[in-house]
C-alpha cells in the first residue's frame, strides 16, 4: 500500500488546504486501506467498530457523513496488512525510544495528535493487540484485533514516509505475546468430583467410623453435616441420658402397675348394662 494521495500536513510544507475528513478516507480506501469513522475520543461511532471498515467508497460515503464522525480509523493485523508501534511520551515511551533506537528500522511513521508516535510495520502472524506495557513502558502493539487512527484525521500527519518495513527479528520476539501457560496447571489440577462420588465417600466414611471399635462415640452431626465425637460435641450428655432411662422406666413401670390394678379390678358377676336415658321404647 502506498500513500500517494494522503495529505502529510507540515511534513510536505505544502500550503494546499487539506481535504475533507471523506475525501481523506476516500483516498486511504482507493489505495487499498480499509477505513472506518471514529468519534473525537478515537472510539468508533458504530456498534461493531473496526470489524465494519471497508474500501466500499459507497458504505464510506454514508459512514463519514455521521455528524459524531471526526477521526479516520484503520484495522491492524490480517484486515490491513501492517501492525503497529505506539509510543506515547505522556506515559514514558522516550525512555524506551532512547535506549532502543538501535532497534528500530526505517519505515513510514505516523505523528499523533498527543504528539507520539506510530510505527508500521508488515503485519507479522501472531503480532496481536497488546497494551500490557510488555515491550516497555509507554510502548504498545497494536496488531490483529486492534486498530489505529490514520493522518489526515486532525493533529495526525506523516513524519516519514518511508516503504513500510518488515518487523526487525529483536523487535519482533518482543512483540509477539508468549504462549499462555495455564495447560501445564490444568494438567496437575485433581478432577474435580461428582455428586455421586462425594456421597460414597462421605458414605464409607461413615461406615468406617461405625466398625472402628475404639469411635464407639462417633456419630453425625446433622447440623454441621460432618461426624463427631458425640460426648465431646455435647449431643451426647450421659446425665441426661441415665435421667431419661430412669424417667422411661418408671413411666413404663407405672403402667404395669395401672395395667395390673385395672386387671384386679374388673368387677364379677352381672355384666348386664346400664339401660341409657329416655323412655322405654321411645327413639329419636
Amino acid at each position: 500500500m502506498e500513500y500517494s494521495t494522503i495529505y502529510r500536513g507540515n511534513h510536505t510544507g505544502s500550503s494546499a488546504s487539506p481535504p475533507s475528513l471523506l475525501e481523506s478516507a476516500l483516498a486511504l480506501a482507493a489505495e487499498g486501506w480499509p477505513v472506518f469513522p471514529c468519534r473525537a475520543d478515537k472510539k468508533p461511532i458504530f456498534k461493531g467498530g473496526f470489524k465494519l471498515a471497508s474500501t466500499d467508497p459507497t458504505v464510506i460515503r454514508q459512514a463519514f457523513t455521521h455528524p459524531p464522525a471526526q477521526l479516520i480509523g484503520v484495522p491492524t493485523g490480517p484486515a490491513s496488512g501492517v501492525d503497529v508501534l505506539d509510543l506515547d511520551p505522556r506515559h514514558g515511551s522516550d525512555a524506551w525510544k532512547a535506549a532502543n533506537s538501535h532497534l528500530l528500522p526505517e519505515t513510514r511513521v505516523h505523528m499523533t495528535m498527543n504528539g507520539g508516535e506510530h510505527w508500521l510495520f508488515r503485519h507479522a502472524p501472531g503480532i496481536r493487540n497488546d497494551q500490557s506495557g510488555r515491550i516497555g513502558v509507554g510502548v504498545d502493539v497494536r496488531g490483529e484485533g486492534g486498530y489505529a487512527i490514520f493522518p489526515s484525521s486532525a493533529g495526525y500527519r506523516v513524519i516519514s514516509d518511508a516503504e513500510i518495513a518488515e518487523w526487525p527479528p529483536e523487535l519482533l520476539a518482543l512483540a509477539r505475546k508468549p504462549p499462555k501457560a495455564a495447560t501445564s496447571e490444568r494438567s496437575t489440577a485433581k478432577p474435580k468430583q461428582q455428586p455421586d462420588q462425594l456421597k460414597e465417600k462421605r458414605y464409607q466414611g461413615f461406615v468406617g467410623k461405625l466398625l472402628d471399635k475404639s469411635a464407639a462415640n462417633h456419630g453425625f452431626d446433622a447440623q454441621s453435616g460432618t461426624y463427631v465425637d458425640m460426648l465431646k460435641a455435647g449431643i451426647i450428655d450421659p446425665a441426661k441420658v441415665v435421667r431419661l432411662a430412669l424417667q422411661g422406666a418408671a413411666s413404663v413401670a407405672g403402667l404395669l402397675i395401672t395395667t395390673e390394678a385395672m386387671i384386679a379390678d374388673k368387677p364379677q358377676g352381672d355384666t348386664s348394662t346400664m339401660p341409657g336415658g329416655g323412655m322405654d321404647g321411645s327413639g329419636f
